[in-house]
């Protein structure tokens, strides 16, 4: 329906005069209303007592059956059941009563063995409801609607029981009213007009209607609104439909209780019989009152019209279109002192200001949705570095990423130098061919990131050329920049850089804007951190690894040039150089003695070569100490010993001595191809090794001026191992308390999703659940790390051991993963025992299971065979999978520490687990390999020393010592 023109105005007219007759339509509807409900209340009451007349008269027919079935029950004839008698006498009762249609005698079996009427056929009244009530009530019975099979004539059957002289139960006599007969005698012509009585049986069958009686008599119609309320409430009065459809008020009502009929009565009266008195009353009363308010309101609209709402279809016009976004619309009404023109004035105001706001507003929704977009990207890509280990392809990513998000031409990373003294531009985007990777800016107030170095907080400028606090570097000049911004990257353990971003358009950045730089450079941090630390306890692993192949190395070697060859071959594991020589010392002949040299990855030993001993290269090796020369050109003097390495191309080294028992007997040279190229970790290791240096050869002894006994040898690798169990000891300390925070944040966490989940949208519970699998992974990937550790230093005793009893200790452990994936592992007897250290090699064994059922392919239930085989004096046990397999090149990188292939989203580990696997089996004297390709499944197999082979020996030995 169309809205009327002017419609809320008009309203507001209309509505004074309607609360002027409001009053007296109000007392008119009142009185009514209050006439037609007393209408109605009488009615209902005269329904009520209509119906308790029908009712007793229902009840005293009731009655006057039970009488003549009392009285039935008393007659010999009817008590003997005798057929003949009994029918003589039913016969004549039924002649003088014409309102039943039958009486009978059934015996206790149901079978009836008297009848008035004569029966073609064997009847039995077993099944019948006033037969079996009769027989266990021992008292009077009144049947449902039924039809009599004899007459036929729709009857309702009574029955009462016989008992003989001792009270035993022998039949029923049983009558059938005529329900004919008493819907005749239930029409009253007291009734009112168009009134309609029903009753129904227990069963809810029609058993009196008037009007119309053989229409609706013995019909059942349970779903009928009027048969559901007189069934479901027993007694009372409601306005219902009758069975004809009339809406009539009804009052209905049970018979007797005592009687138990289970029939109800109920009496209807049309509603519109009952209410024709009010509305022939209230009907022209009220239609008069309607008459005189329409007049009213014509007179209200027309007037109205006339002086008043002219003006305002101004105002309406005009707020429809501002409704529907125009807000440029005004009134153009002439501004005066009435309240109209004011009206209109101020919906012009309005109208400006609104449009203000709403620009206002749709520039804040935009910002706030900018930055809901920033930080959900930050927080991806915060997850990505967990499966990258490429940290430079994430700076680039993440530059990226912030130039779009501002809508800015540059964004940089800019890394701090070795030296500290300048920043070199890492990574970018938007920058010139040849500035990525070369240039680089000044330290402190000499460039606009050194300057956010110096302060350590962002740094904002929105006119470069007018800036006062630091100078404009080059860099950001030839790129015409402008505005730009910055926060720093920090380390581990110092600042990593700067990230900046920068626009050649005068812009001022805002709060957001240096959160969102601020966040991204967190990330970054984090990444580098992770990266640092990853690197850090690789590289500390490796350098452990390398140490113990030396010290293995060095035991063995017979001769000085044999113990320079096994120290120099994994030199370049340990220390970052392109040469490195070993130096004897006779300070007798003045000469020093070139052993072997290290240069571009192979080794050089030809015959001893002989070179002058200089004064002022050994004065500070004197002293026990070494020294890092880290640029030879920086040098004010340089000795001959600098000026050979220069020509070699070496542009810093360390020169370490070898220094027993106070006496300078040689020094360990690496060199590097580029200045300052060696950290003090470095200078340490390389003291380290010329440590493990002086030991072999004082224990092999020379044909210069040392000696060394095997005892001082092993003395020295004893205190060396004692200084890495304590190493390893401050590692475990160093675990526990980086393991406490995690519990905490554990801790934290849980709370927080138990007390607090409710509150928290779902990107804040995802925040939540990611913290909290952060939090389990770094705790996993230190326990590996420690597992790791312990296998350098911890003592395993080797002895027989049953294979077959140790995997079956891993699959036991593993069996909470094996159900969760559906995994079936075979296993292959006969497993042989070897010669190991039980509980770590039940871990190597735990990490080659889990391997195998973790790196499958999505829907494929993994399905793992072992089986073992002996080889010589070594038994090979084999683990093979259905995985997805190992590429050729990568098979040496998965044993080592963090050699992953996947990221940690796609298959879940620390990447140490193959790495314990070797430690672990190298450290009980076997070896470690695998066979596999892609797409085709792995085997990874293990080798110890077989048991039986171990005890042959053994008794061998003993043989030969007897």
């Amino acid at each position: 329906m169309a809205r009327m023109p002017f419609a809320s105005f008009r309203t507001r007219l209309l509505a004074l005069v309607l609360l002027a007759v409001i009053p007296i339509i109000g007392l008119t509807v009142y009185t009514a209303w209050e006439y037609r409900r007393v209408e109605t209340a009488q009615t209902q009451e005269t329904s009520l007592r209509l119906t308790r007349l029908a009712a007793a008269d229902v009840e005293r027919t009731v009655e006057g059956v039970r009488q003549v079935l009392v009285a039935l029950a008393q007659i010999p004839a009817v008590r003997s059941r005798d057929p003949a008698e009994c029918h003589i006498r039913l016969a004549e009762v039924l002649r003088h009563n014409p309102r039943y249609t039958n009486f009978g005698v059934a015996d206790r079996t149901g079978k009836v063995v008297c009848s008035a009427r004569t029966l073609p056929w064997a009847v039995s009244a077993a099944d019948k409801p006033w037969f079996q009530r009769a027989m266990q009530t021992r008292a009077f019975a009144v049947g449902t609607y039924q039809v009599d099979r004899t007459t036929p004539k729709a009857a309702i059957v009574f029955g009462y029981p016989i008992a003989d002289s001792l009270g035993r139960r022998q039949g029923v006599v049983f009558a059938a009213l005529d329900v004919a007969w008493l819907n005749r005698s239930m029409a009253q012509p007291q009734f009112p007009a168009g009134a309609a009585l029903i009753a129904l049986d227990r069963t809810g069958t029609i058993v009196v209607h008037t009007p119309n009686p053989e229409r609706w008599v013995g019909l059942s119609s349970p779903d009928a609104p009027l048969i559901k309320a007189m069934r479901a409430r027993g007694k009372g009065a409601t306005e219902v439909r009758g069975m004809d459809g009339v809406s009539r008020l009804y009052a209905f009502t049970s018979l007797d209780p005592g009687l138990n009929t289970g029939i109800a009565v109920g009496i209807g009266i049309p509603k519109e019989s009952a209410l024709a008195d009010a509305n022939r009353v209230f009907l022209p009363l009220l239609a008069g009152v309607g008459l005189i308010t329409v007049l009213a309101l014509v007179v209200v609209w027309v007037g109205g019209q006339r002086f008043f709402l002219r003006r305002v279809q101004a105002l309406v016009s005009a707020a429809k279109r501002v409704t529907v976004g125009d807000l440029h619309e005004r009134t153009r009404l002439p501004y005066g002192a009435d309240e109209l023109s004011q009206l209109a004035q101020t919906f012009d105001e309005m109208v400006e200001s609104l449009e203000h706001r709403l620009a206002e507003r749709r520039m804040a929704e935009e910002a706030l949705k900018a930055q809901v977009r920033r930080q959900a990207a930050v927080v991806d890509l915060g997850q990505r570095p967990k499966s990258r280990t490429d940290v430079s392809a994430l700076m680039y990513e993440a530059a990226a990423f912030a130039a779009r998000a501002l809508k800015i031409e540059s964004c940089a990373v800019w890394e701090l130098q070795p030296d500290g003294n300048a920043l070199g531009l890492r990574t970018g985007v938007g920058w010139k061919d040849g500035y990525v990777g070369h240039a680089t800016v000044g330290i402190g107030t000499d460039s606009h990131p050194g300057y956010t170095l110096l302060t350590n907080e962002p740094v904002l400028f929105e006119n470069l050329q007018s800036e006062t606090r630091f100078s404009e570097s080059s860099v950001l000049r030839d790129h015409d920049v402008v505005s730009g911004m910055s926060a720093v990257i920090k380390g581990r353990d110092w600042p990593f850089g700067v990230l900046g971003v920068y626009t050649t358009k005068r812009r001022a950045f805002t709060k957001d804007d240096v959160q969102f730089v601020q966040s991204v450079a967190s990330v970054l941090s984090k990444a580098i951190e992770r990266k640092q630390t990853e690197d850090g306890l690789r590289q500390y692993s490796e350098r452990l690894d390398v140490l113990h192949e030396i010290d293995r190395a060095l035991l063995t070697a017979q001769s000085p040039e044999s113990i320079a060859q096994a120290a120099l071959r994994h030199i370049r594991r340990l220390v970052p150089c392109v040469r490195a020589s070993i130096v004897v010392f006779d300070f007798k002949a003045e000469e020093a003695t070139l052993l072997a040299s290290h240069i571009n990855g192979e080794i050089t030993v030809k015959e001893r070569v002989h070179f002058a001993l200089e004064a002022e290269t050994t004065e500070e090796l004197r002293q026990g100490k070494g020294h890092n020369v880290e640029d030879i050109m920086a040098l004010g003097r340089p000795s001959s010993l600098d000026q050979a390495l220069w020509a070699e191309g070496v542009h810093s080294y360390i020169n370490m001595p070898l220094v027993s028992q106070g006496e300078l007997i040689g020094c360990l040279i690496v060199g590097a191809d580029h200045p300052k190229a060696f950290a003090s970790e470095h200078v340490e290791i390389t003291r380290k090794l010329a440590d493990q240096l002086t030991v072999a050869f004082w224990r092999v002894g020379s044909q210069t001026q040392f000696q060394l006994s095997s005892t001082e040898l092993e003395q020295r690798v004893a205190e060396y191992s004692t200084q890495l169990q304590d190493i390893n000891t401050q590692l475990e300390t160093f675990s526990r308390d980086l393991r406490a925070p995690l519990r905490a944040m554990e801790g934290y966490a849980d709370a927080l999703r138990e007390d607090y989940a409710d509150r928290l949208d779902p990107v804040g519970q995802e925040y939540l659940q990611r913290i909290l699998t952060t939090a389990q992974r770094m705790n996993t990937l230190i326990q590996d790390l420690m597992t790791y550790s312990r296998l350098n230093y911890a003592s395993l005793p080797v002895r027989p051991v049953s294979l077959a009893s140790i995997v079956y200790k891993a699959q036991t452990q593993l069996e909470p993963e094996l159900t969760a994936r559906a995994a079936q592992i075979t296993t292959e007897e006969p497993l042989p025992p070897v010669i190991g250290h039980p509980a770590t090699l039940v871990q190597v064994i735990v990490n080659l299971l889990s391997n195998a059922i973790t790196f499958v392919a999505a829907g494929v239930p993994p399905r793992v065979r072992v089986w073992a085989e002996t080889r010589d004096t070594f038994v090979r046990l084999w683990v093979e999978d259905n995985g997805i397999g190992i590429a050729a090149e990568h098979h040496d990188q998965i044993f080592r520490v963090f050699g992953r292939l996947h990221g940690m989203e796609t298959y879940p580990g620390t990447g140490l687990g193959l790495a314990i696997v070797r430690k672990g089996i190298e450290r009980m004297g076997g070896r470690v390999g695998v066979e596999s390709a892609v797409g085709q499944g792995s085997r990874f197999w293990i080798e110890l020393p077989a048991e039986a082979v171990v005890a042959l020996e053994e008794r061998t030995e003993i043989t030969k010592t007897s």
